[in-house]
């Protein structure tokens, strides 16, 4: 397992301040089998029967980005304005899933690398990074696939067929790059298509620079969409190191906030080397999430919005030595408005 570094080119976004993880070799899983040191205290919610009952699919790493395993209900709250809501069953989180690929082929992606790599080595490292998350993945997943730039081109409607997903990458991997970029306005129509899946959980992967500039929807517009759905949002960014260092940090902080409305997790970095271990941690960390069915009473605000946080109690190992855990979920839900 390769130590942290102070500086790195990959970055794994959390709710925690930036976890910096070195090399192209990904932390794997830490897993906790002993009883949490002591559980946040928070008064409960009664259970009643106006409550209306949401998914929350929470990701736990520790300090070191490794997603953690093991844990038992008594590690979770889930925290409703002052109390506590009702957490109505949990569960491991290793169900099938549906999948939107977004693979963005518009001009600015792989800027300067493109007159310096061959074409071959480009469409390899797109079609390696799929490989590795089908492989990495719930056999049950089914799939879509994406293309855009100020244009979007559906390559593959859901299938189950691994196959297909590999040819229908395969299809673009070595297409020119060129076109602007209408991210926000293929994530709409996705999260569309998402909403239609009969499965439990629902994934859009985004392989992106973050730099819109030809959407007619705005970030505003976007963020009210992920926030009314309930699919997890991972951003998977790769920057230029040439390419100017303004844009980045903005879109850095755009995918950034993507993920954290979605409870996803966003990741970027610099160096081509790191795109299919990023994948491959995507679909790891979907197998270590954890299900809780909350039950919550109508919301007092306008809009219906009801904002949640997850808490975590601290977990000691067999030595007595306790370890922070973190835990990444969605901000809320839209539930209907209590009468007044």
């Amino acid at each position: 397992m390769p130590l942290l570094r102070p500086v790195s080119a990959l970055f794994l976004i959390l709710s925690l301040p930036f976890a910096c993880q070195g090399g192209v070799a990904w932390p794997g899983a830490r897993a906790f089998g002993q009883t949490p040191a002591a559980s946040p205290a928070s008064p409960a919610l009664p259970a009643g029967g106006d409550r209306v009952r949401r998914n929350l699919y929470v990701s736990v790493v520790d300090k070191d980005t490794r997603f953690v395993e093991g844990l038992s209900a008594e590690t979770f709250v889930v925290q409703d304005g002052k109390e506590r809501a009702e957490v109505v069953s949990f569960a491991k989180a290793d169900v099938p899933t549906s999948v939107g690929f977004l693979l963005d082929m518009s001009g600015s992606m792989f800027y300067q690398e493109r007159k310096k790599i061959v074409v071959k080595e480009r469409a390899d490292v797109i079609r390696n990074a799929v490989t590795h998350f089908l492989e990495a993945s719930h056999p049950a997943n089914d799939y879509f696939v994406i293309s855009f730039n100020q244009m979007h081109k559906e390559l593959l409607d859901v299938t189950n067929d691994r196959a297909a997903v590999l040819a229908a990458v395969e299809s673009i991997a070595a297409n020119p790059l060129k076109g602007r970029t209408a991210l926000y306005d293929t994530c709409r129509l996705a999260l569309d298509k998402l909403a239609r899946s009969t499965k439990a959980r629902r994934v859009l992967v985004i392989f992106t620079d973050g730099q819109d500039n030809a959407s007619r929807a705005d970030f505003d517009d976007l963020k009210r969409a992920l926030k009314q759905s309930d699919v997890l949002v991972y951003p998977l960014a790769f920057f230029s190191p040439h390419y100017d260092s303004f844009l980045h940090e903005e879109a850095q902080r755009i995918l950034d906030e993507f993920a954290q409305i979605s409870g996803g997790i966003a990741y970027t970095t610099r160096d081509m080397k790191e795109i299919e271990p990023m994948f491959a941690h995507v679909a790891q960390g979907l197998r270590m999430q954890y299900a809780l069915e909350v039950g919550l009473a109508p919301s007092v605000r306008k809009d219906g919005w009801r904002e949640l946080k997850v808490k975590l109690a601290e977990m000691r190992d067999k030595e007595g030595k306790t370890h922070k855990i973190f835990p990444r979920t969605r901000k809320g839900f839209y539930l209907p408005v209590a009468a007044r």
